[in-house]
């Protein structure tokens, strides 16, 4: 499934978690480089966001269990989560130099 249902599906699940704060360093992408398929309007857009102190909306993870990393192919044990929702956000923060970023783990709900 996928598509506008399956997002508001992953929406609506996610919704009532608290997010938690993620140092950018432990997580995981999809390895394709972001350029191949950002909007790097958006990330700049959301970089000047950052800059004039605006909150940005949580990032999406899963917990890197060992059934985790075997699907999405994470091989680094650095690497503790994976980003399934977010990649501009993650990259506007990243560079802008942002150390931790609020997420919200489909297995953690708690505030840290």
């Amino acid at each position: 499934m996928s598509g506008p249902a399956h997002q508001q599906g992953v929406k609506e699940a996610t919704k009532k978690l608290t997010p938690i704060m993620i140092p950018i360093r432990e997580i995981a992408s999809t390895g394709y480089p972001l350029q191949d398929y950002a909007d790097v309007e958006k990330v700049q857009r959301m970089q000047n966001s950052i800059r004039m102190g605006k909150k940005i909306k949580p990032i999406r993870v899963s917990e890197l269990t060992p059934e985790n990393r075997d699907l999405y192919g994470v091989q680094d044990s650095n690497k503790k989560w994976y980003l399934n929702n977010g990649h501009h956000r993650l990259a506007a923060q990243a560079l802008e130099g942002v150390k931790k970023v609020r997420a919200v783990s489909y297995l953690h709900s708690k505030r840290i």
